[in-house]
């Protein structure tokens, strides 16, 4: 369960900095979220099991971390689903770049954000 939650941690703040970054340049995107988050919940197993999605798709379906964080929230704690597998590996490869491509663009952003706020 702490690996799960430490995978968690690091998606949202890898989210966190790019919407921040991205915030300071267009200021609309805060209008935009909460319809962003919402479509969001359709992506991810929070109310279906991950079995629900085709086979055909399962594959590209585990490419979104947020899949195997709640899977394995649920694997943990509920016993139900399947055990971490490479795809969820892959996963988290996948969120640590993104998170330091956040930390990358908020850095960038960083210098401008006297100037334009």
């Amino acid at each position: 369960m702490p690996f799960f939650a430490a995978w968690a941690l690091l998606l949202g703040l890898g989210f966190g900095l790019w919407l921040a970054a991205i915030n300071v340049l267009y200021q609309d995107i805060n209008q935009g979220l909460g319809y962003l988050l919402q479509i969001a919940f359709f992506f991810s197993p929070i109310v279906y099991p991950s079995d629900a999605v085709p086979e055909q798709f399962r594959e590209i379906y585990h490419l979104n971390p947020a899949v195997g964080i709640i899977e394995g929230f649920r694997w943990s704690f509920l016993g139900m689903g399947n055990p971490p597998d490479s795809n969820d590996l892959v996963a988290f490869v996948v969120t640590c770049l993104f998170l330091l491509s956040g930390i990358w663009a908020f850095r960038k952003v960083e210098r401008v954000f006297a100037d334009v706020i």
